[in-house]
């Protein structure tokens, strides 16, 4: 089975979208479902790594960030042969695009 390795940003990310549902929104029980629900989407790809799509770049090209949409988030990896690594875990509305290419060239 693949294994899935949680970078230091996918962890953060977590941590926020927690946060931000039970101390923004109010609703710990909610925020707790989330996660869940994120953490079971991931664990799935441990099975199928290679079942979302690949990233479509700004120029139209494709490279090997591939992502999964659970409820309002899109969860970023990669496929390595041996292991699935967790980039982000983003809202859908933000400009994921940016977010992931600046910090690429950082």
């Amino acid at each position: 089975m693949i294994k899935i390795v949680f970078t230091y940003r996918a962890k953060d990310d977590l941590k926020e979208i927690k946060e931000y549902i039970e101390t923004q929104l109010l609703e710990p029980k909610t925020a707790n479902k989330l996660i869940y629900k994120i953490l079971k989407k991931i664990d799935q790809l441990s099975i199928f790594p290679e079942s979302g799509p690949k990233l479509e770049y700004f120029d139209g090209t494709y490279g090997s960030y591939r992502y999964i949409i659970c409820e309002n988030y899109i969860i970023f990896y990669q496929h390595d042969g041996e292991n699935v690594y967790i980039y982000r875990i983003l809202y859908q509305r933000r400009d994921y695009k940016k977010i992931l290419f600046n910090e690429n060239n950082k």
